[in-house]
C-alpha cells in the first residue's frame, strides 16, 4: 500500500498510472474485483519507477519542436528553461536540497521572464505566422511553472503529515493542494480554436485531454483524445492517447472498449508504459470473467525483460487469483510457479490461493490444498492450522457428517503427543498449543455430537 505521505505526481502518466492500477484488487484482500472502487496494488517502489518514467516522457514533451531562432527571434523563447536537464541536471547531481531548490527558482523566473517575452510577442503582432507557435510555448511554460508550484506545495502538505503523524500537530491543519494548470489550458484552448493547421495540434489535443480528465470531465477529455488517433493516426502520442482511453474505461467498467484501446497501445512495442497496458489488459481480461485469457496475459507480463517498472513481479502474484478462477487452478499454478521459482516460494503462493478460495467460500479447492500441504510437508509447524482450515470446511457441510468424523479422528490420531509430528515440533509451543487446542475442541465435539 501506497504511504499517505507519497507525493501525488502532477504529471499525467503517473496520475492516470496511480488512479487505474486501483482495478488491479490484491488477492490477498479478499475484494470484489468487479467493483469500482478497489485497493491500489501498487507498491512505493513502483510507484516511484513509474514517476521516474513519466518524468522523462513530460521532459521529452516540454521540448520545442520549431526551429532555433534567437531568444526574441520569429518564434520567441526556443527552449523552456522549466526542467533540470543538461548541465542543471550534471550539477544538480551533487546540490544539497537548499541548492536544488534555488536552482528550481531560479527556473521559475526564468519561465516568468520568458512568458512576460511571448505575451509582448503575441500581443505585439496579433496576424504574426507563427503566432501559434508562440501561444504553444506560453502554454507550455505556463504550465511547467504551475507545476513546480504545486510540487512546492504538495511537499510542504508531505511535511505537515509527517508532523501530524509524529503528534507535533494536528492533522487537520495540513491541507492538501490541488493543481491549478487552468491558465495553460485556456492558452491551449485558444492554439485548438483559432488554428486549426497548427503543425503541432495533436500534442494541443493530448495536453488539454489530459486537462479535462484530471479536472473530472473524463467524457470531454476522451472525446478529444478520440480526435487525436482519428484525425493524426501518425502522432507519437497515439499509444499515450489510447491508454489514457482505455484507463478511463476500464475505471468505469467499460471493459470491451478499454480492452481495445489496450490492445491498440500494445502495437507501440518500445513503448514506456507496454508492460503497464499488457498488465492493466490482463486485468480487464479478468474482470471480463476470460480468465484463461487473463491467465495467459499476465504470463507474458512475468516474461516481459524489463522490470523497471515492477509489474513482473505484481504479475505473478496476481496469477494467484486468475488461476483460482478456473477449475483446478490451483494445481495449474503449483507447476507453473515451480516452473519460475523454488518450493518455498511456490508453497508460499499456493497457500495465498487456499486462503482466498476460503475467502470466497470455496472450499472444496481450499482443502484439496491443504491436504497436499499436509502431505508434502508433514512435519510443518502449521499443519494444526491447515487441519483446523479442513475441519471448519467439513462442518460446513451438514450432509456428510461422517466425512467430519473421519477427519477429526485422523488429524487427533496425526497429532498425538506420541506421533512423529509432536516429536518434530516439541520445541515448538505455538505448534504445540495449536495442536492441544485443535485436538480438543474436536474431541468435545465429537462427544457432543454423539451423545
Amino acid at each position: 500500500m501506497m504511504n499517505r505521505q507519497t507525493i501525488t505526481a502532477a504529471l499525467f502518466g503517473v496520475a492516470f498510472l496511480g488512479a487505474s492500477l486501483s482495478g488491479a484488487t490484491a488477492f490477498g484482500q479478499g475484494a470484489d474485483i468487479s467493483k469500482k472502487k478497489r485497493k491500489s496494488g501498487v507498491t512505493d517502489a513502483q510507484r516511484a519507477a513509474a514517476e521516474k518514467r513519466a518524468k522523462e516522457l513530460e521532459a521529452r514533451l516540454n521540448v520545442d519542436k520549431t526551429k532555433e531562432k534567437s531568444e526574441l527571434g520569429e518564434t520567441g523563447p526556443t527552449k523552456a528553461e522549466g526542467t533540470l536537464d543538461g548541465d542543471n541536471a550534471q550539477s544538480a547531481a551533487t546540490m544539497t536540497p537548499e541548492q536544488i531548490e534555488e536552482l528550481r527558482r531560479t527556473i521559475e523566473q526564468k519561465n516568468r521572464d520568458q512568458i512576460r517575452k511571448l505575451d509582448k510577442l503575441i500581443n505585439g503582432d496579433p496576424y504574426a505566422t507563427t503566432r501559434d507557435a508562440w501561444m504553444f510555448q506560453k502554454a507550455e511554460l505556463l504550465w511547467e511553472l504551475r507545476n513546480w508550484e504545486y510540487l512546492r506545495t504538495r511537499a510542504d502538505y508531505n511535511k505537515c503529515l509527517g508532523a501530524a503523524d509524529v503528534g507535533d500537530i494536528d492533522e487537520s491543519k495540513c491541507v492538501e493542494p490541488q493543481p491549478n494548470y487552468s491558465e495553460a489550458y485556456k492558452v491551449y484552448e485558444q492554439v485548438l480554436q483559432q488554428y486549426p493547421k497548427y503543425d503541432r495540434l495533436d500534442e494541443v489535443l493530448y495536453r488539454l485531454a489530459v486537462g479535462y480528465i484530471k479536472s473530472g470531465n473524463g467524457a470531454k477529455g476522451v472525446a478529444m483524445l478520440g480526435q487525436l488517433v482519428k484525425n493524426y493516426p501518425n502522432s507519437r502520442y497515439k499509444p499515450e492517447a489510447h491508454l489514457a482511453i482505455a484507463e478511463q474505461y476500464f475505471e468505469n467498467n467499460l471493459f470491451t472498449i478499454a480492452k481495445a484501446n489496450y490492445d491498440e497501445v500494445l502495437k507501440f512495442s518500445d513503448y514506456s508504459f507496454y508492460d503497464y497496458a499488457l498488465y492493466k489488459l490482463a486485468w480487464t481480461h479478468y474482470n471480463m470473467q476470460e480468465y484463461r485469457l487473463a491467465i495467459d496475459t499476465f504470463k507474458s507480463v512475468v516474461e516481459q525483460k524489463d522490470d523497471t517498472l515492477g509489474f513482473q513481479k505484481q504479475a505473478i502474484n496476481d496469477l494467484v487469483v486468475a488461476f483460482a478462477a478456473v477449475e483446478d487452478g490451483w494445481k495449474e499454478a503449483r507447476t507453473y510457479f515451480l516452473s519460475k521459482r523454488d518450493k518455498e516460494f511456490t508453497y508460499k503462493k499456493i497457500g495465498q490461493m487456499a486462503g482466498y478460495l476460503e475467502n470466497k467460500g470455496e472450499d472444496d479447492a481450499a482443502v484439496e490444498i491443504y491436504e497436499w500441504f499436509i502431505t508434502e510437508r508433514p512435519n510443518n509447524d502449521r499443519i494444526p492450522q491447515w487441519m483446523e482450515s479442513i475441519v471448519i470446511a467439513k462442518k460446513k457441510d451438514v450432509n456428510d457428517l461422517e466425512g467430519l468424523e473421519v477427519a477429526m479422528n485422523r488429524f487427533t490420531a496425526y497429532l498425538d503427543p506420541a506421533g512423529t509430528w509432536a516429536t518434530e515440533n516439541k520445541d515448538n509451543v505455538r505448534a504445540i498449543g495449536n495442536a492441544d487446542l485443535l485436538v480438543e475442541s474436536s474431541l468435545a465435539y465429537l462427544s457432543q455430537f454423539y451423545h
